[in-house]
Order: structure tokens, then C-alpha cells, then sequence
């Protein structure tokens, strides 16, 4: 994201896109249900759509055909998790109703014996998303129980009642008659696995119209809430009078923002003479003769006819790049020239249906109560945050009613449901306990926003109290000990960088009293960037992350980050070009005033220093510069930098394919020579509506077939925490680093009796070697592949050159017995070759596989420095 770091975007318009898809039309008694008895496919894969909630992403969540057990015909659907989670198995397409009619629903469902529901949830439940209008918004729900009764919840969306029945050990018909309410003109059936695990075993899914005369199945008592069961065991600290009392004592009597008011002309002239400042100062005078961008209903529709974010993102973001470039050329010239834009680009922004993206408006995340048009997700939190910043930097010269206008929009589309949330300790959104970079950006931009807005120190000190809870409990807890950040290098700037700006803010805020800079493992997470780089500023793919093809390290991670840990941890780095620092500001999703604001003035000192992060430990600086190993995440960054000899670097990774932004990529690896990564991940696409879904793993981008990993019985590798890359032994010296990985369970084939990956590189000659040792009980297909963005050819079967500028390696694939075929082919995805959104990016696949079927192999790949031919 990636990052373009859009990941859950692409899940939350694939949902809409499928509710608001095409329907079929309602004849009285007909299934309107295409394949109901899931019979027809053999996959169901055209019939059937699969959305799991954000919270659940790490929990397997899947469906099958299965023939082990049925209703009727000869197979039934196999919905499984291999952890308490929520996700829906649903027809594709949504069904035009009318209020007042009434429809049948029902589904034949029977628990495997594996399966457990959390006493706090129904276990399984029919939900009917009930929507109107175009884009179709969320009316309410209706939820159909094991036991046959029904309850109602309000709009937009909601979450159901606790259990009422057992888990149902034989086959069970849930069935209900309901009515169309008033304002209703779409109904999307769909079948929830609801805070259970295990296996379930669907079949015969049923939507029929009815005589309007049928017996509608009456209501239960005590309808559900929106969010109240959905989030039971995730509720948010609410934090204490006391609590709330103590840091408004620390606070100024006014709201203060990051960086200075116009009225600070000393300030200014300091900032001016940056760069950052400067480019867009000068890009302010060509905004000035040009319109504000359009943002139509047709363009916010379109993204669910195409499935592309850019139509309507692109545009929604240029408004906010035209405000920013406005404010900071009027802050730099104080002549008043800018200020008539921006009022015009205020008035645009302020009378936006939604500062939310499409998909986070139409989304029917179970526990999104505050859904629609008023939805906060990472644009709405970058947008506060930029409109905060803009009144604080030029308060009075801003039209009185503009800055009432703003703090009318602030607390309608903010403030007031954050508060709701975090006062009664039930989170409005899927992000305030999600343990992933989703909860950082989007309390930053809140907790930011607010602290340069609301006028009430103890309002202000509720958010602040709010911000450090949610980012102890939730956020923080995500990563592990020594920082890995498994979302990729891309998420950590936005996650652990909005965590950054969080703390800024709240530090300049309280003047230093409160640091949540300090701490060891914050540390660590710090440094990630500097442990994760192979070299010259090249960093591995991993994921969704983009491919880095140029050196230094400015072109992989923001450098205004880089600097600030520079300070504000004392790290010594002396490799970093202030004149790069881009400030943090520009984003997909809309830029940021605010980055500017605190990475483009000086920062302030409390008491000792700047220097407010935790020292280092000793281990920390006893590692040395061979090699970095994040062991528990099963990832290994080791280097070769001998004088003399050509520089050789190389990244691997095993783990488990399951995870947020993960890819199905156990054992592949990164081989850097001389400065380009030659060897490569191929990284990401930019995201599509295809990109989170049940299609996320056809793209080769996402399988394992787009990487440099063994392809078994032409078979691809499985998703899921069960597939694992198992790191089994390591042995590491100054002249050599051994790495041995087990992938046996990463490949679903039944003859598969071992497979088992090493790594080693060799120091003294310099080299890289890959090992690939499989087992059958039966002559299996073999091979593995070779992927690079840059150029190649063939010198002789299995012998490549893989060259870039001056840096070239040599790559010589054998096995100890049988022959080997190549097949060079290109890595696609989701978009056409030749998408502008591709950037260039034009990964390629070398395959290496052997001609005939095997019962043992041993393939050999040997990767060593090469000559550039003039």
C-alpha cells in the first residue's frame, strides 16, 4: 500500500461493489438463490462470495466444496476458522425487494465435530443487509437464529443477539418468514459464522417471495443494538474522571496545534527556506488557475461498476493537495493572495457527503454502527486532521463563518461519535481495537484534530486519555519485541508513523509530561526500517509492499520519519539528506497538513532535550552489521560487504501465510548485488476492488506461483497460520550464514513427504546458494522460479543473467538428476499490463521446472557476481 496503504479499502468495495451488483427479480415461490445446493460449481467460486471482518483477517477464514456430508444432492459447502471469527458466506448479487413484501429465508447448516461458538454470540446466523438507494446505504438488519426467531437491528448496519440454541451436531434447517420494511429496495442474504471455529457444513440457502398473507416470524424480545454484542470482549478503556482531570492540568487554557500560526513571521521565514516549503509554495501558483476538482455521485459510483479507487480517490485527494500547497504559500507570504482559494477549497471540502473513501461509506462491517456518509476511516482522519491544522495556522484570517462552518463539520462527523464510543466503551468502528496500522492513523488524526480544536481542556484531555489507552492495548501489543512490523515496511510508515505523530502532538501538547516515545520495544520498532534494509537502502518486498528500485534509503521509507527518530532517539545516523525530508504530507488517501506542521519545524524542548526516546540496550549494539534475524517472525536480512569483493545481500522469509497484508510466500527471498535488488519479491499491485476477497489469491502477485518458491505438483501454496515456512536450524559466522526452513505444510499434496529450503551465504567467495530438497510417495511435478523486474536472459537452460546498470548476477539452477525446462512468462494481476497504476512495474517469472515427474529431488540454485557487458 502500499503502501499505498489502502488494504481493508479493497475489502470493504469489494462488499459493496457485490451489494450493489445487478439482482434478479422476485417470482412468487422460486429460490431466487443461484446454486443453492452448491452442486453446480465446483468451487462455487461464480455463485458464491466470501467477506470476512477486518478482525478476523488472521484467522483462516474460508470456504469449500465438500462431499463428506450433505443435505441434499451430492456436496454441500464447508465454511471453516481456525479461530473465533466472523465472516459471512453470502450469493452473489443483492435482490431488489419492495416494502411490504415478504420473502422465506432458510439454510440447512450442521456443526463438524471441531466446532465451538463463544457463549457471548449466536455461533451461526442468517443476516439480511437491508439497503436503499444509489450507492445503496445501510437500512438495518434482520437475524435469523438457529432456533427460528428473529430480531431486528437499527441502521445502518448491526450486530445480533447471543446464542439461543446449541451448536448443531446434525443437519439444521434455520428458516424464517420476514417482511420488507418501509425505505427498504435491496436485500443481501447472507449466512454469518459468528465468533465460532471450527467447520460448518451449509447447504440448501433458500430466498423466496411469499403471499404477502404468510405469517411473518414474530420478532424476539430485546433487539439487538448496533456494536453491543459484536464487541463484547473488545471494548475500549473508558477513562476515569481522575484520569481525565490530570492531563487537562497539563494542558494550555487554548487548543494549540503542530508547527506555528501565520502569525509567527519568525517561524515562517525559517520554513520557508526549505524545500518541502518551497515546492509547495511554487505549486500553489499553477493550483491558482485551476478549478477545484469534481467529486459527483457518478464518480463515487463508478468505483463499484469498476472496482478502481483511483477515479474517485484521485480527485478527492487533489483537493486536499490544492488546500495544503494554498495555506503554506499564504503562511510564507502573508499577502492575503491565497486566501480566496482557500475558502473556495474549504467550502468544497466542508460540503463533501463524505470525507470518507467509497468503501468505508458503504461497507457493512458487522460493528460498524456509525456507517454511511459519517463513517471516520484513514481519509476522514487525514482530513480532520489537515482542516484542524489549516484554522490553527490562520485562525482570524479565515472568514468567521468558515471557522464556525468547520467546527459544526468537525463535531457532526467526528468528534461527537468518537466521544459516544469512548465514553461508553463500545467502539464505533472495527479500528479502535484493531492491531494493525488502521487504529493508529485514524486516532491520530482524531486525537490530533481535536487537540486543535476543541476549546474545553477536559474534552481534550478525554481524547488524549483515549489515545494512549488504545494505543497500549491494541495498537503497541501488535508488534513483537525486537519491532517487526509483519504489514511491511509501507504500513510502518503509515501505522508506526501516525503513532508518531500521535506522540508529537500529545508531548508538544502536555510540554513533555507525557512521552510515549519511551519504552524498549517502542525502540525496536523505531528501528525496523535500519534492521530490515539489506543495503543501500534496499528493502524486500514482502507482502504489500512495493518493490524498491533505486538506492537510498529515502525512496523506501518516508524520510521525514527517518530524521525524527534521528532526533528524538539520538540515533547518530548520518546518511540522511534533510533536503529529502518530504514531510510526511503526501498520501493516496489524502495529504497532510499536519506532517508538515511537525516535521518541518523545530522541535521543541522540554527539560533536557530532544533526545526523549529509551537508549539503547546492549545487545543492540552488539549485533554488529552481518546480519539482523527478527527469529520469532522467522525472517533473516544477512549481507556480505567485504573490501574488495563484490557486496552481496539477501532476504528471506518463512512464518506462516496467514496475517494482514500477507502473501501466500513461504520461503522466498531477496538477492541484492552492488546496490539493486536483481533477485526480487515481486511486492504488490495497487490495491482493486479484487485485491481482499475470495479472488485475493488468484492474483500472482498474492500466490505463491508470482515468487521464488518451489512449485509442487503444480500445486500452489495454501493460505492460512497452517502453512508454514519452519525455520529448523540456523548457523551463523563472519564467513558464512546457514539458514534450513521446512515448507512440507505450505503445499496441500497428498504425496508431499518433505520439502525443505536452505539458505546459505558464503562470504568468502562471495555467493548465495538455494537448496531445495522434496520427497514424494509418488513421482510428483517439480520446479521453482526465478523473478526480477530488471533485465535478464537466458544464456543455457537454467542459467540466467540478471543485470541492472552496473550490478549483475549470475544465476545457475541444477538438480542432481532429471532435466530441467524454463519457462520465462510475466507476473499479472488484477490489472492489465500497461496500467498506469503499475508504475512500471513489470515483475517477470523464470521458471525452472523438471521435465518429468519425481519421487526425490534435490534442485540447486547458485547465484553469484557477474560482469556487466558494455
Amino acid at each position: 500500500m502500499k503502501k499505498n496503504p489502502f488494504i481493508i479499502f479493497g475489502s470493504v468495495i469489494l462488499f459493496a461493489f457485490h451489494l450493489s451488483s445487478p439482482g434478479l427479480r422476485a417470482e412468487d415461490g422460486a429460490n431466487l438463490i443461484p446454486n443453492p445446493g452448491f452442486e453446480d460449481a465446483p468451487d462455487a467460486s461464480a455463485s458464491y462470495f466470501l467477506f470476512t471482518s477486518p478482525d478476523s483477517q488472521a484467522d483462516n477464514c474460508r470456504f469449500t466444496i465438500s462431499t463428506d456430508t450433505f443435505h441434499s444432492g451430492k456436496q454441500s459447502a464447508l465454511m471453516q476458522a481456525d479461530d473465533f471469527a466472523r465472516f459471512c458466506l453470502s450469493p452473489q448479487g443483492s435482490f431488489p425487494v419492495a416494502a411490504g413484501d415478504c420473502y422465506r429465508v432458510g439454510v440447512w447448516v450442521k456443526a463438524g465435530a471441531d466446532f465451538q461458538m463463544q457463549p457471548d454470540s449466536p455461533g451461526v446466523v442468517i443476516r439480511l443487509n437491508m439497503t436503499a438507494g444509489t450507492p445503496p446505504v445501510g437500512s438495518g438488519s434482520d437475524f435469523i437464529y438457529l432456533d427460528n426467531t428473529v430480531s431486528q437491528g437499527q441502521p445502518p448496519y448491526s450486530s445480533p443477539l447471543p446464542a439461543s440454541a446449541s451448536a448443531p451436531t446434525e443437519w439444521t434447517h434455520i428458516e424464517a418468514v420476514v417482511q420488507v420494511p418501509a425505505g427498504v429496495d435491496s436485500v443481501v442474504p447472507t449466512l454469518f459464522f459468528w465468533k465460532a471455529k471450527g467447520s460448518l457444513y451449509v447447504d440448501d440457502f433458500s430466498f423466496q417471495k411469499v403471499d404477502p398473507t404468510t405469517p411473518v416470524t414474530p420478532m424476539v424480545t430485546g433487539t439487538s443494538s448496533p456494536g453491543t454484542q459484536a464487541q463484547a470482549s473488545q471494548t475500549l478503556p473508558i477513562p476515569t474522571q481522575a484520569e481525565i482531570d490530570a492531563i487537562a492540568a497539563m494542558l494550555p487554557a487554548d487548543p494549540q496545534g503542530v508547527g506555528r500560526p501565520i502569525t509567527d513571521r519568525a517561524a515562517w521565514a525559517l520554513a520557508a527556506q526549505q524545500p518541502a516549503f518551497q515546492r509547495k509554495e511554487k505549486i500553489a501558483a499553477t493550483f491558482l488557475t485551476q478549478p477545484t476538482p469534481e467529486l459527483t455521485d457518478a464518480l463515487f459510483n463508478d468505483v463499484q461498476v469498476t472496482g478502481r479507487l483511483d477515479t474517485y480517490l484521485v480527485p478527492f485527494r487533489l483537493r486536499s493537495t490544492r488546500l495544503i500547497a494554498f495555506v503554506v504559500a499564504e503562511c510564507i507570504e502573508n499577502q492575503g493572495k491565497y486566501l480566496p482559494a482557500i475558502e473556495s477549497e474549504l467550502d468544497a471540502i466542508l460540503k463533501e457527503k463524505s470525507w470518507a473513501a467509497p468503501g468505508s461509506v458503504l461497507s457493512p462491517w458487522p460493528d460498524h454502527s456509525f456507517g454511511g456518509m459519517e463513517s471516520i476511516d484513514l481519509s476522514t482522519a487525514a482530513r480532520a486532521w489537515t482542516l484542524a491544522t489549516t484554522d490553527y495556522w490562520l485562525g482570524d484570517k479565515l472568514k468567521p463563518e468558515t471557522r464556525q462552518r468547520l467546527r459544526d463539520e468537525m463535531k457532526r462527523r467526528v468528534f461527537d461519535h468518537y466521544e459516544d464510543a469512548v465514553k461508553t466503551g463500545k467502539p464505533h468502528w472495527f479500528w479502535m481495537t484493531a492491531k494493525y496500522n488502521w487504529n493508529a492513523v485514524c486516532t491520530s488524526g482524531v486525537t490530533g484534530a481535536a487537540l486543535e480544536m476543541l476549546p474545553d481542556p477536559k474534552e481534550r484531555a478525554l481524547f488524549i486519555a483515549s489515545a494512549q489507552a488504545s494505543m497500549n492495548t491494541y495498537y503497541l501489543p501488535s508488534f513483537p519485541e525486537d519491532g517487526f512490523d509483519a504489514e511491511g515496511l509501507g504500513y510502518w510508515s503509515y501505522g508506526f508513523g501516525s503513532y508518531l505523530c500521535l506522540s508529537e502532538t500529545i508531548y508538544e501538547a502536555t510540554q513533555g509530561k507525557i512521552n510515549m516515545f519511551a519504552g524498549a520495544k517502542i525502540r525496536q520498532i523505531a528501528l525496523f526500517p535500519r534492521h530490515f534494509e539489506i543495503m543501500d537502502g534496499i528493502f524486500p518486498a514482502f507482502g504489500d509492499s512495493g518493490v524498491v528500485r533505486s538506492q537510498g534509503i529515502e525512496n523506501a521509507v518516508d524520510s521525514a520519519l527517518l530524521l525524527f527518530i534521528n532526533q528524538r532517539w539520538g540515533m547518530g545516523w548520518t546518511d540522511l539528506d534533510p533536503a529529502k525530508n518530504n514531510m510526511y504530507a503526501t498520501h493516496p488517501g489524502g495529504d497532510r497538513l499536519f506532517g508538515l506542521g511537525i516535521f518541518g519545524f523545530p522541535l521543541p524542548t522540554y527539560g533536557s532535550g530532544v533526545v526523549v526516546g529509551s537508549p539503547p540496550a546492549p545487545d543492540e549494539t552488539a549485533q554488529g552489521n552481518l546480519r539482523f534475524f527478527f527469529k520469532p517472525e522467522s525472517v533473516l536480512i544477512t549481507r556480505s560487504e567485504r573490501p574488495g569483493a563484490p557486496r552481496l545481500g539477501l532476504a528471506l522469509k518463512g512464518g506462516n501465510n496467514g496475517g494482514n497484508h500477507g502473501h501466500n510466500d513461504n520461503g522466498t527471498y531477496v538477492a541484492v548485488c552492488n546496490g539493486a535488488a536483481l533477485i526480487v519479491d515481486p511486492g504488490m499491485e495497487s490495491y482493486t476492488a479484487k485485491s481482499f476477497g475470495p479472488h485475493r489469491y488468484e492474483n500472482m502477485f498474492n500466490n505463491s506461483y508470482g515468487h521464488d518458491v518451489p512449485f509442487v505438483g503444480d500445486t500452489l501454496e495454501k493460505f492460512g497460520p497452517s502453512a508454514l515456512g519452519k525455520i529448523i536450524s540456523t548457523t551463523f559466522t563472519d564467513d558464512k550464514d546457514t539458514l534450513v526452513m521446512d515448507l512440507t505444510t505450505s503445499y496441500p499434496v497428498p504425496s508431499l513427504q518433505k520439502l525443505t529450503r536452505t539458505y546459505v551465504l558464503d562470504r568468502t567467495k562471495p555467493s548465495i546458494e538455494i537448496t531445495d530438497e522434496a520427497s514424494f510417495s509418488e513421482p510428483t511435478n517439480f520446479g521453482s522460479a526465478l523473478v526480477t523486474v530488471w533485465d535478464w536472459k537466458e544464456e543455457s537452460p537454467g542459467v540466467f543473467l540478471f543485470s541492472h546498470e552496473k550490478s549483475a548476477v549470475r544465476a545457475t539452477v541444477t538438480v542432481d538428476d532429471g532435466t530441467i525446462v524454463d519457462k520465462p512468462e510475466p507476473i499479472i494481476g488484477f490489472l492489465p499490463p500497461g496500467d498506469p497504476l503499475l508504475y512500471g512495474l513489470k515483475p517477470e517469472r523464470l521458471g525452472v521446472n523438471l521435465a518429468d515427474p519425481v519421487t526425490h529431488v534435490v534442485m540447486h540454485t547458485l547465484i553469484i557476481p557477474a560482469t556487466v557487458s558494455p
